[in-house]
Parts: C-alpha cells; sequence; structure tokens
C-alpha cells in the first residue's frame, strides 16, 4: 500500500491516486543536475490534509510564499521505501495538488555564488587600535589570520600571489607628465601603490608574511582561493553524502577570487564590517564571482569527469571512470516483459577543452628561442649597447607550451631637468601551442565535455620585498589574471564582480633571490594535473573510459520490467543492470505508483 509522508506526519490518500515518477541517470545529461521527480498529483482536502499543510483553504494564514515552500518527505509502499525527498504545495482547488522531488535541489543554487552563504571569519580585538603587534587590536589577528593561509595549513583557503594585467605591463618605477604649462615632469611611483595596483595577495617573500615593513606597516589584501571541497559542501550541504573533493589529489584544486564587495584603493585590510564596528569581520559571500551556482557544479563535474545523483534523500558525487569499473549489480532478465526493442546509438565526437583558450601561431620567418621552463626564458641574458638599443625575442616555454616575447629598452625619467634613464623589461603573454585539431567523422554529433573555465597563465611579474624596495627589478613566477572590461565605463575592471570561473593547484614553494614564496599553478602540482592530454593529463585520467563509450557506437534497449518496491528501493541510477547476456546502463525509467501496485516500469537501457 502507498504511504507519503510530509514531515512524518501521514497523508491521506485518494483511492484512485496515480503518481508517475520519473528517473533520468546525469550521468547521460548533458545540461541539468537531474533528481528523481514526479509529476503532480492531488490528494483530497481532508481536515487532516489541510492542517498538515498549513490550511491553504484559508486566506488569512498565507504569508508569502510560505505555504507552499519545499519540506522534507518520503514515500513508502507497504514496509519499504522507496523515496525521501520533499514535497510543495502547488495550488489548492477543492483539492491538494503536489509535486514531489527526490531532492530538493533548491532555487537558489540557480542565482549566483555571490548570493549564497559561504561562511564568514571573525576578528577579535578594537577596529579602533591601529596595532600589528598589539593583541588588542584586531589588526594583530588578521595579521595571524593571513600570514597562515600562505602555507597551505588551513583546511578550507589559502593565499598566494596572483599578478593583475594593467595597461601598462611593463613596470617602471619612473612616470612622465606634462603640467598645465605644458611642462614635463617626472613621477615615481610607490611600492604600495603598485601593489594594489598589480597584485591580488603580494607575499614579502623576505619576512615570509603578507606584511610589508616601512614607515607605516602595509598588509596585502587578500584574496582567498577557496578549495573546492569547502565551495561545494557549502552549496550542497550536509545532502553531500558521498565526494571525490575528499581526496588528496582534489585538496589542493583551487578556485580564486578576484573581486570584493568593499575593496577600495585606500584600506589596508578587507572587511566586510562596518567601519570601526567590533569585531571585525569577513563574509566569503563578497569575495564571489557573479557565476550560478548550479553552473559551478555542472563546470566543476564535467571537468573531472563525476556524476551527481540523488539516492535516498541524498547526494552523491562519484567518477564516471569508477561507475565503469564496477560489477553488474542487477539482473533483470527475468524481470522482462514481452520482448525488448533493441536501437543503435551513433558515436559521437567528445568534444573537450577549455572555454575560450588563447593560442598562438608563429609566422613560418619568426625566430623562435626554445627553453624548458619561464625562469630559464627570465633568466636568458641580454646585451644593450646604449639607451637608444632595446631587446626583442620570442620565446617558447616546453614545460608550459607558452609563447612570450620578452623586451628591453630604456626609457628615460628627468631628475632637476635632466634627463637619466631607467630599464625597463617586459614578458608580454601571446597564446598557448595550438593543440593538433581532433579527429572528427563527417555529420558526427558532438558530445559536449567542456568545461567553462577560464584559465590563468604563468608570468614573470616584479616583486618587492618592502616598502622601501624602490630601486631594484626583481622577477618571480606566478599566475596572472586577466580582468574582464567592464561595461560601465565610470568602473574599474576591479569594482564589477567577474563573471567567469578559474582553478588553480596549490603547488608547494617557490625560492627567488634564496626566498620561498608560495606558487599557485594553473597546470600542474605533485598530485594532479590540469592539462588535459598527457600521461597524468584530465583526459586519461578521468575521462578515458566515458569518452572511448561516448564515441563508440551503442546498443539501446528499451521495455517494461516488473520492479519492485524493494528492486526500486535497492536501484541506484548509475547501477549497472545485467539482461540476456548483456551488460547496460540504465538512460531512464519511468513508472506509475498506484494506491495498491506499482505498474510495470518502462525503461530505456544503453549498453556498457
Amino acid at each position: 500500500m502507498l504511504k507519503i509522508f510530509r514531515k512524518n506526519e501521514r497523508l491521506t490518500l485518494s483511492p484512485n491516486i496515480q503518481i508517475g515518477v520519473v528517473i533520468e541517470n546525469p550521468m547521460m545529461v548533458d545540461e541539468r543536475l537531474p533528481v528523481p521527480y514526479t509529476l503532480s498529483f492531488e490528494i483530497p482536502d481532508t481536515p487532516e490534509n489541510l492542517r498538515i499543510f498549513g490550511y491553504p483553504n484559508r486566506f488569512g494564514v498565507h504569508e508569502g510564499n510560505k505555504l507552499f515552500m519545499a519540506s522534507e518527505s518520503h514515500i513508502d509502499f507497504g514496509p519499504i521505501p522507496i523515496f525521501n525527498g520533499t514535497l510543495s504545495l502547488i495550488e489548492y482547488d477543492k483539492a491538494l495538488k503536489i509535486t514531489f522531488k527526490g531532492i530538493d535541489f533548491n532555487e537558489s543554487l540557480k542565482k549566483a555564488m555571490f548570493g549564497k552563504d559561504f561562511g564568514e571569519v571573525i576578528f577579535e580585538g578594537s577596529t579602533s587600535l591601529f596595532d600589528w603587534e598589539d593583541p588588542a587590536s584586531y589588526y594583530y589577528h588578521y595579521k595571524n589570520w593571513m600570514d597562515g593561509l600562505a602555507y597551505n595549513l588551513h583546511p578550507d583557503y589559502v593565499a598566494a600571489p596572483i599578478h593583475i594585467k594593467t595597461n601598462n605591463s611593463a613596470f617602471k618605477w619612473y612616470y612622465n607628465r606634462t603640467d598645465a604649462r605644458g611642462n614635463e615632469y617626472s613621477r615615481k611611483t610607490s611600492v604600495d601603490r603598485e601593489m594594489k595596483s598589480q597584485y591580488l595577495n603580494c607575499f614579502n617573500p623576505t619576512e615570509q608574511s603578507f606584511l610589508f615593513p616601512g614607515s607605516t606597516s602595509y598588509s596585502a589584501p587578500i584574496f582567498p582561493l577557496f578549495r573546492l571541497k569547502y565551495l561545494i559542501n557549502k552549496l550542497v550541504g550536509d545532502k553531500l553524502e558521498n565526494s571525490p573533493f575528499d581526496a588528496t589529489e582534489m585538496r589542493d584544486v583551487l578556485v580564486p577570487t578576484f573581486f570584493f564587495r568593499y575593496w577600495n584603493e585606500i584600506e589596508r585590510v578587507l572587511l566586510s564590517s562596518p567601519w570601526r564596528e567590533d569585531p571585525g569581520y569577513l563574509k566569503f559571500e563578497d569575495y564571489m564571482p557573479d557565476f550560478p551556482a548550479n553552473t559551478f557544479l555542472k563546470t566543476i563535474l564535467n571537468l573531472f569527469c563525476m556524476t551527481l545523483t540523488a539516492h535516498k534523500g541524498n547526494f552523491v558525487i562519484t567518477h564516471n571512470k569508477d561507475i565503469f569499473a564496477s560489477p553488474v549489480v542487477h539482473n533483470w532478465s527475468s524481470k522482462l516483459i514481452d520482448n525488448a526493442k533493441p536501437s543503435t546509438i551513433d558515436g559521437q565526437t567528445y568534444d573537450y577543452g577549455f572555454s575560450d583558450p588563447e593560442y598562438y601561431k608563429p609566422d613560418e620567418n619568426e625566430t623562435i628561442e626554445t627553453v624548458a621552463t619561464v625562469e630559464a626564458m627570465r633568466d636568458k641574458s641580454f646585451n644593450l649597447s646604449g639607451t637608444d638599443d632595446s631587446y626583442n625575442a620570442l620565446f617558447f616555454i616546453t614545460e608550459t607550451e607558452q609563447y612570450f616575447v620578452k623586451s628591453a629598452y630604456y626609457s628615460y625619467y628627468l631628475v632637476n631637468g635632466n634627463q637619466e634613464f631607467e630599464l625597463v623589461i617586459d614578458y608580454e603573454f601571446k597564446g598557448y601551442k595550438e593543440p593538433e585539431a581532433k579527429t572528427e567523422i563527417a555529420e558526427q554529433d558532438k558530445f559536449n565535455a567542456k568545461a567553462d573555465i577560464k584559465q590563468l597563465y604563468l608570468q614573470p611579474a616584479i616583486y618587492w620585498t618592502g616598502l622601501g624596495d624602490t630601486e631594484n627589478k626583481k622577477f618571480w613566477v606566478v599566475p596572472r589574471w586577466d580582468p574582464q572590461t567592464p561595461t560601465d565605463t565610470k568602473k574599474t575592471a576591479r569594482q564589477i564582480r567577474p563573471t567567469n570561473l578559474s582553478l588553480l593547484l596549490y603547488a608547494g614553494t617557490k625560492t627567488v633571490g634564496g626566498l620561498s614564496y608560495p606558487f599557485l599553478s594553473p597546470y600542474k602540482n605533485d598530485n594532479i594535473s590540469l592539462k588535459w592530454e598527457g600521461d597524468d593529463g584530465l583526459i586519461t585520467r578521468y575521462h578515458q573510459d566515458f569518452k572511448n563509450w561516448i564515441e563508440k557506437p551503442r546498443l539501446k534497449v528499451k521495455g517494461s520490467f516488473l520492479l519492485s518496491a524493494l528492486d526500486l528501493n535497492n536501484l541506484a541510477i548509475t547501477d549497472k543492470v545485467h539482461l540476456n547476456g548483456r551488460n547496460f546502463f540504465i538512460e531512464r525509467i519511468e513508472y506509475t505508483i498506484r494506491h495498491d501496485r506499482i505498474d510495470p516500469a518502462n525503461v530505456e537501457l544503453i549498453e556498457v
């Protein structure tokens, strides 16, 4: 007998009730994250049902959409649980029209990530006391918090330097200006001004800190990089039963942040709390991009070839390679009613990669200097014969497959009306080596395995060891962020929320001038690679089994099966099914639950 419970209270059902259930395998769905669901059904407006749903027949009790919000429920058939999920009241018209979902995939998940609660950090101490060394000041607690983030010790996020591409990418200490009378003069920039415009999380390798001493100490504003596990757990919540992001290899996959709601060029620290309000605090949602939360989930699952399923009221995330490696769970040969209807599915081209990659194809007559690493390009010497001479060379980096133009020239500046000269060194990223064209079969459909991710690239960039470090030009290698151009001409690039997503890997530390700094890689670390190709690439490590399956022609079978309540209770949508000597995945299953029985299920199967 069918039983439906809302918040553990049993509903009164009509004897002729019919609930149509449709379940789709999300491993085979490109555009969304499906969950088990039903068509709408009706229950009678008995006094007990009206009470359980808060008396929707009374206008006076309605407050917004309160009575129509989803609530915990479960469906049983006799003593056997069938589904856990939520019930939502759709409409009341002499009967209660209801919809059941196997999991309430909250509507807010369709909204941008900056509208979600990602937690906060609170700093003790007075916000009115400016002292980095006094425990009574919140600056002291902020410094202790931010410095620990450089060493990959925090379980949820880290901080490390990211360079920002500016209009004037070649760094110069001196800039020439003209006053109102047309007289030319030169102005020297400062370390703290350049840090604000050129860096996220600028690090001081001398102090091993994000603090830069000078006449007054300056803190680099902190833009955390969040671990995937942390963000996904926050989005899905305690419904997430199992996740590969708990694995060691996934720990250091990071989502960088480039925006802060209250960022300006004056503040030394970033806070969400009102000015001088104690205690100071940071809300992480203020860092988040204008990127839909559900699209974020789909993008990450696509990148690492994972499937998110709803099972018995919870979410489970599984690598597709583990689904393919799993044994057959069910034998449905004896459950088939009449004959199955076979057909075929053509193989598809597995279309993978990142969105909008930057490729560069050198001209045939260009001279290319090939070096192993970005550091090797940085350290390549050159000679200028005089202040009118210049240097320009095209480099190819084999480790990262990047093309750069390294250039050097002298730029003049004025001191008491006399010309002095400053050596300027610039590194212009041209693009990546264009990959070999994938073999495509004419008129073959494409399976979209692309990840909507805008990757950063490695770049030699200037660094400093203190506010007084205003003479030498030292370059380290860090990722570079190219901000989006704002559509609002009244705003700078730093004042708009990014609408794209990037990933970086914490890759330990690098050494520059005998000093270490935390290093982020857009490509790989010791545990994982974000490159698609190669022995340790994403295709080989995660996608290969699924890719091979998509590319080959497959047998598809439709049939009706007599499945009991126990069969349905034990079924996970990604389980393998044996039928008449061959093994299949379930693509779609549809059946109707009545008051006293479960109708035969119409099932679509695709051969493993």
